[in-house]
C-alpha cells in the first residue's frame, strides 16, 4: 500500500509540473493560454481535467490509506491471538478484504458522464480529395467525485489527456515549425547601412533603378547561413484565386466557419482554415541566384555614380515558362476567427 501511494502521488506531481510549465508560458503564447484555461475550466456538467485528476488521486489515496490501516489493525490482532484456529480465520478475513479492495481499485472503469461531438479530419490526416464529413465520437468522463477515483479510472483519464495533448502537438507543432523556418527571412541591417551610405543617395539627386539593380545591392537574405545562397524571382501578378479546402469550407462554402479540431479531454478547440491559393503571372518569371556572403569586386553602379561593392549574381539566370502556381495557405488558431468570402 505504501509503494502504491508513492507511485500515485508521483503521477500527480508530474502532472502538476506540466501544468506549472503551461502556466509559465501562457503570458507570451496564446496557445498555452487557451490550453491552461481548458485544463482548469469546468463545463458545469463535470469537473475540469485538472480537478478530475486531483479527485482521482484523492480517491485512490483514501482507499489505499484505509486499506493500509485495516491491514495494520488486523496484523496487531493476529499477533495477540493464541489459538491456531483463530489465527486462520483472521488471516482468511484479511485476505478477503485485501482482495476486495484491490479488485475495486483495478475494476474496469465505467463512465459517469458521456458526451457526443463531431470530429473532422485534421491537418495531420487530411486528404483534400477525401470525404470531408465529420465522424460522431463519444467522450467519456470517469471521475466526477472523489469516490470515483480508482487506478483504472485515473489511468483512463490520464490517457485521454495525453492523447489530446499529443494531437495538439501534431497539429500546432508542425505548423509552428513551418513558421520557424521563415523566421530568418528579412533585410540584413548591414546591407541597409550599405544602401544608405551609397554615394548616389548622398548626392541628393533622384535616382531610379530597377528590381534587378536593387537586388544586386540588397539580395534576399538566405534563410540558412550555409551555403549562403539566396534567390529572387522577378514577376508581376495578374490574378490571385483562393479556394477553401478544409472540411467545413468544402461542405459549407467559402464563408463557412473554420473547421473545429476538438481536443475534448483538455478542454481546447483549435480552429483551422485552409485554402489552395493560385497565382497567375503576367508573363514568365526570372529566377536569379546570389552568393550572399561573398561580394564581388567593385563595379560601376547606376551610370558612374561611384564604385561600390555589390553582390553580383552567380552565372545562373533562368526564365520559367510557367505562369500559374499553387500553394496551400493554412491558418490554425486556438481562438475562433471569422472567414469572409470576400477576404
Amino acid at each position: 500500500a505504501n509503494r502504491a501511494l508513492e507511485q500515485v502521488r508521483e503521477v500527480h506531481q508530474q502532472f502538476q509540473r506540466l501544468l506549472d510549465f503551461i502556466s509559465s508560458k501562457r503570458g507570451s503564447n496564446v496557445t498555452m493560454l487557451q490550453l491552461y484555461d481548458g485544463l482548469t475550466s469546468s463545463s458545469g456538467s463535470y469537473p475540469a481535467p485538472v480537478q478530475r485528476i486531483s479527485l482521482g488521486v484523492e480517491g485512490i489515496e483514501s482507499k489505499l490509506i484505509e486499506l493500509r490501516g485495516r491491514i495494520e489493525a488486523q496484523m496487531q490482532r493476529i499477533q495477540s491471538l493464541n489459538k491456531l484456529g483463530d489465527l486462520g480465520n483472521s488471516l482468511s478475513q484479511l485476505h478477503s478484504y485485501v482482495k476486495t479492495c484491490v479488485q475495486g481499485l483495478l475494476t474496469e472503469p465505467i463512465p459517469k458522464y458521456q458526451e457526443s461531438y463531431e470530429e473532422y479530419p485534421d491537418p495531420s490526416t487530411f486528404d483534400p480529395k477525401g470525404d470531408p464529413s465529420p465522424t460522431v465520437r463519444n467522450a467519456s468522463i470517469y471521475i466526477i467525485e472523489k469516490d470515483d477515483g480508482t487506478i483504472r479510472t485515473l489511468d483512463a483519464t490520464l490517457k485521454d489527456v495525453k492523447t489530446s495533448l499529443e494531437k495538439m502537438e501534431d497539429v500546432v507543432g508542425n505548423f509552428e515549425r513551418g513558421q520557424d523556418g521563415l523566421s530568418g527571412a528579412g533585410i540584413d541591417e548591414e546591407l541597409i547601412k550599405m544602401l544608405l551610405d551609397a554615394s548616389y543617395l548622398q548626392s541628393g539627386q533622384p535616382t531610379e533603378f530597377d528590381r534587378e539593380q536593387l537586388y544586386e545591392l540588397l539580395p534576399p537574405t538566405p534563410i540558412q547561413s550555409q551555403p549562403g545562397l539566396s534567390v529572387f524571382h522577378e514577376f508581376d501578378i495578374r490574378d490571385v484565386e483562393y479556394r477553401r479546402v478544409d472540411p467545413c469550407g468544402r461542405l459549407g462554402g467559402a464563408s463557412a466557419p473554420p473547421t473545429p479540431i476538438p481536443l475534448w479531454f483538455i478542454g481546447l478547440t483549435l480552429h483551422w482554415g485552409q485554402w489552395e491559393v493560385t497565382l497567375e503571372l503576367e508573363d514568365e518569371f526570372i529566377e536569379q541566384i546570389f552568393d550572399y556572403p561573398n561580394p564581388t569586386l567593385p563595379r560601376p553602379l547606376l551610370g558612374g555614380a561611384g564604385l561600390v561593392k555589390v553582390h553580383k549574381p552567380l552565372g545562373y539566370r533562368f526564365k520559367s515558362p510557367r505562369t500559374r502556381f499553387s500553394f496551400p495557405l493554412v491558418i490554425i488558431s486556438p481562438r475562433y476567427f471569422n472567414i469572409d468570402a470576400g477576404d
